[in-house]
Order: structure tokens, then sequence, then C-alpha cells
């Protein structure tokens, strides 16, 4: 398994809610053998931004919270195909 797929599916599972980047950070490293730092993390969700597959808001708290689009589930679904 790769990051870029288990972060979507992670902002998949709790679609249509969002998710903080710690959260997600810790969701992943749970599937891959060797775990991504909150930077590497962080960088992935930056692309998917760019890419249009999630949106990013801050809490009032101040964390980043993140939440996959319709385009995100699109390629999610793709990537799972093997496309």
């Amino acid at each position: 398994m790769n990051l870029t797929l288990l972060l979507l599916a992670a902002l998949d599972r709790v679609h249509p809610h969002l998710a903080r980047e710690e959260v997600l950070a810790l969701e992943v490293n749970a599937w891959l053998p060797r775990p991504a730092s909150l930077t590497e993390v962080r960088r992935a969700l930056r692309q998917f931004e760019r890419e249009g597959w999630a949106v990013t808001a801050r809490a009032p708290a101040g964390h980043q919270l993140w939440k996959i689009t319709a385009a995100g589930r699109a390629a999610l679904a793709e990537m799972e195909l093997g496309a």
C-alpha cells in the first residue's frame, strides 16, 4: 500500500466529516510498512488540494482539517481498480 491510496481511503472513511492531519497520519501509519512522518502526510495533503482531491479548513483551535472531494473519491476508486 502507498501513502496516497491510504490517505485518500482514510479521508473517504470519515466523509462527509473533516479529519485532523495528525489523526490521518496515525491512521495511515497503522497500515504502512515504514511509517510516514507528519511532514510527509502534510505534503501529500497539500498535493491532494492542488489536484482538487481534498479541501482544507482551519478549526477554531488552530488545527488543520481535511475533507475529501468528489474528485478525490473518483481518484480513489480508480486507484483501487488499478486504472
